[in-house]
């Protein structure tokens, strides 16, 4: 037995009281000489805590309870007085610890815990980063407190069970630096996840979000915390319910994932996730479960949560596990857990690639009902995310992700027979996710105003009408299938026109006959030049009619043809004179050709489909504008000449009968009057005149301003940007394709001697300018004028007017003696020197006119 003692030594043993009690408090006064005493410097810190951890192994050996509760006081007091130098004896307190929990005493493993707690309280990186002994003592402490609880058994059994429970609380909160938060999530969360599993029920957990989500601070937890916390520390232990222990439970989870580190919260909704569909826990259950420790994340981390998107990408060969995560996936995205920061466009591209996934290399693996089970709850998931609403553009974005992700699908399909239906589940998956998106925004209201999506969002998804290869064996996909695609593409449209561009409080009463009755008031949409659909001739519409003009040059299929019509309907009635001054060139374009010798069936079907939009149109236009028209139209003698155009087609077996019911023969026949078609020599003439049409709109101010008959045809998609500014007009640019091919070839090539586009563009030019300089806001009609009344539209010359100007009279043979050529003349005699390429530079091929105008092609339109 030693007799003598250093001073370290004295003043510890100091501070424990005589005799034998098994509830001994160290000495106070002792106690707060020997804080003094280790804090003055660091070696005799370390001095007493190597002979505490001594002491404390001894006693816990002899069964000392009394004595090691004075060592664990004494240890508390250090690490409180003494945080700055943690590290000096942090690895003794992990030894002191350990030996007093061996004697599994309730009131030694009580004040253990405690100690614990102010020591996790206290710690740092540095601990964890540089001391590698110190990590294996804590791991090893912090797993036997977080197991202190199990295979415990008689009056004793609820607190033990809470002693594990607290240590899991207060070892998260030193997980976020440690290196082995890992471990610690995985030990925790099964102890966790098993306890409020079999206490608490799902109706519990449901009304426990509903409160987080209106309170984010609960302060009735906080409350009910610190009583169990008062209780737990005076030892009362009678006082201890199954309700406490919940309490504690849900305030471990709540510090796992009321943190900010990020990867702390991912790992933790991870094992959550996982350890459930371990235990196979109820999924309605588990889903709320996840979403009321969601509740607990910061607000702005609370996207993290969904990184178990990445989980359903690794376990692909596994069904059961996909629809596991998906179903969890599915209840973050759906319920009313705020998420702000998160990025709608990144989640919605991993949904879909998932789905796209799904339907092209997993439906291998995968039962066709379980396809059908996955696809449907990642489908809501889309319909979902989009329609919680965080910010103004996230449904456009939403929607244009979908028809981005179509668009790619299809224009990429396969050329496998085997996999064209795996192509088609997966686009007309694609199609029914917006159309429900689309209800769901009818029946859902959101605090936030959200901006609409609007036609040039569906603009990328135009070649649907018409797939780039015009070889059904190449693109990838059946005819069959193809035209139900197509069918459901314009389903889906038709109800996006009807319900989300125009809403019920601007689209009051109109429907799909266009009577004068059904439309009471003009929409934005409807205004003149809306959105520049006038001015700008690269434009939705436009767009839209050019991949028509393909759709009609191939097979069509009746139905889709049927839904195209009224597609085309809608458009009308939405858009109005907008939709009409872009159709006017398509409808020229789509007219049989005069004295045409044989006729196709695709001229026929182009033909009727010119005539059944172009009778909508102006049974329409007086509907719509009623003050600007004044019944113009339907008073016209052109909308009578009109109707027997239609009456001749169908009498001469020139209109397609499929679409006999468009218009009603009731209103041709009354309306019929063959005589106003026969020309001055009294052949009957059914195709209307551009010159007909021109006098027909330049009868009211109206038309004239808005309808260009002569605008540009377009039958090529538009690559470039749109010109978006009025200052820097862009004289005849549709040509500059053909500028730039003429320009790359040789000038001397023989030719009519019309000159190129260069040429064109310079005479243009010098009209444009004088245009501007005499200060004129509108166009001569009566002089025929190439400039429209909008500057940045310009009318290129047509090969009739051309025609028609250089004979004496229309249809007559005699050249005017204007346009006689002298074929003597030479460019050598010019003044102005010609620059290279310019006709001027060329000798002529021929000196007659009429031999090059009998040359010109006799279509009249300029195809860009």
């Amino acid at each position: 037995m030693r007799v003598f003692h250093s001073k370290h030594q004295k003043l510890i043993l100091q501070c424990y009281p005589a005799g034998k009690a098994p509830d001994k408090k160290p000495n106070s006064s002792e106690l707060s000489y020997l804080l003094y005493y280790a804090s003055t410097r660091r070696i005799k810190l370390e001095k007493v805590s190597v002979f505490l951890d001594r002491k404390t192994s001894s006693d816990a050996h002899h069964n000392r309870t009394g004595n090691v509760l004075v060592s664990l006081s004494i240890v508390a007091a250090l690490i409180e007085r003494c945080a700055d130098n943690l590290n000096v004896f942090a690895p003794y307190v992990c030894s002191i610890l350990s030996s007093a929990l061996k004697i599994q005493d309730i009131a030694v493993a009580r004040e253990v815990v405690s100690t614990y707690g102010t020591f996790c309280t206290h710690l740092d990186s540095a601990l964890f980063s540089g001391d590698k002994e110190f990590v294996g003592r804590f791991s090893g402490l912090s797993q036997e407190l977080v197991n202190v609880g199990e295979n415990k058994s008689g009056p004793n059994q609820l607190e033990w069970k809470l002693l594990s429970l607290t240590s899991c609380r207060y070892v998260f909160s030193c997980s976020g630096y440690s290196k082995l938060s890992r471990k610690f999530i995985r030990g925790c969360i099964p102890i966790l996840v098993d306890f409020v599993r079999n206490h608490v029920s799902d109706n519990a957990l449901k009304s426990r979000v509903s409160s987080q989500i209106k309170v984010e601070n609960d302060t009735h937890v906080s409350r009910v915390v610190s009583n169990r916390l008062s209780t737990y520390k005076n030892g009362s232990e009678s006082s201890i319910s199954e309700e406490t222990l919940v309490e504690e439970a849900f305030s471990a989870l709540r510090t796992l994932f009321n943190t900010s580190s990020s990867s702390q919260i991912v790992e933790a909704t991870f094992e959550l996730v996982k350890h459930c569909y371990t235990v196979r826990a109820p999924n309605s259950w588990g889903t709320s479960f996840l979403a009321l420790c969601t509740t607990w994340i910061p607000v702005q981390l609370r996207f993290t949560a969904l990184s178990l998107l990445q989980k359903l990408d690794s376990s692909d060969s596994n069904f059961e596990l996909q629809k596991h995560y998906a179903s969890y996936v599915l209840a973050l995205v759906s319920s009313d857990v705020n998420m702000i920061g998160l990025s709608i466009s990144d989640i919605m591209q991993q949904l879909l690639t998932l789905q796209s996934k799904l339907y092209l290399t997993q439906a291998e693996k995968f039962e066709s009902d379980e396809v059908r089970q996955l696809s449907s709850l990642y489908s809501q998931c889309i319909c979902n995310l989009s329609t919680h609403i965080y910010y103004f553009d996230q449904v456009p974005d939403s929607v244009q992700e979908i028809l981005f992700k179509i668009d790619t699908v299809f224009l990429s399909a396969p050329s496998s027979p085997s996999q064209s239906k795996q192509v088609y589940d997966l686009v007309m998956t694609l199609l029914s996710d917006i159309a429900n998106i689309l209800t769901t925004l009818r029946k859902k209201s959101s605090i936030i105003t959200r901006n609409q999506v609007t036609l040039e969002h569906w603009e990328i998804s135009l070649p649907l009408l018409a797939p780039p290869s015009e070889d059904a064996a190449n693109s990838g996909l059946p005819q069959d299938l193809l035209s139900k695609i197509q069918i459901r593409y314009l389903e889906v449209f038709q109800d996006f026109l009807k319900n989300e561009l125009v809403s019920g409080d601007d689209k009051k009463t109109q429907s799909s006959n266009l009577s004068s009755e059904s439309i009471q008031d003009v929409n934005e949409f409807t205004k003149p030049d809306f959105n520049d659909y006038i001015t700008e001739s690269e434009n939705f519409i436009c767009q839209f009619f050019i991949y028509l003009d393909r759709f009609l040059s191939r097979e069509v299929d009746q139905k889709v043809l049927s839904g195209v019509i009224d597609v085309l309907v809608d458009l009308l009635s939405t858009l109005g004179i907008n939709f009409v001054a872009n159709f006017i060139p398509y409808y020229f374009h789509w007219q049989l050709a005069l004295n045409q010798s044989t006729i196709e069936y695709s001229d026929k079907l182009k033909d009727t489909v010119a005539h059944i939009v172009m009778y909508y149109s102006l049974r329409s236009l007086d509907a719509m504008y009623p003050a600007e028209l004044q019944g113009y139209v339907s008073k016209s003698s052109f909308y009578a000449n009109f109707l027997v155009d239609i009456e001749y087609r169908k009498l001469n077996g020139l209109w397609v009968e499929q679409l006999s019911e468009h218009p009603t023969n009731f209103e041709v026949l009354q309306n019929s009057n063959p005589k106003s078609h026969q020309d001055r020599n009294g052949v009957l003439r059914f195709n209307t005149s551009r010159k007909a049409i021109q006098d027909f709109v330049n009868g009211n101010g109206f038309t004239a301003t808005w309808i260009n008959v002569n605008r540009l045809l377009r039958l090529e998609v538009q690559k470039h940007a749109r010109n978006e500014s009025p200052s820097h007009l862009q004289v005849f640019s549709e040509a500059s394709s053909f500028s730039e091919s003429a320009s790359s070839s040789s000038y001397r090539r023989a030719g009519l001697g019309l000159g190129n586009a260069n040429d064109i563009t310079s005479i243009h030019s010098e009209l444009v300018h004088n245009y501007q300089n005499n200060g004129r806001n509108h166009y001569d009609y009566s002089n025929g004028s190439v400039l429209s009344e909008q500057p940045r539209f310009f009318n290129s010359p047509r090969v009739a007017d051309l025609k028609e100007s250089i004979f004496e009279y229309k249809g007559g043979n005699k050249i005017s003696h204007d346009f006689v050529f002298n074929s003597t003349s030479s460019i050598a005699s010019a003044k102005v020197k010609p620059n290279a390429g310019s006709i001027l530079s060329k000798s002529m091929m021929t000196a007659n006119v009429n031999d090059i105008v009998k040359d010109l092609d006799s279509d009249d339109e300029i195809v860009v």
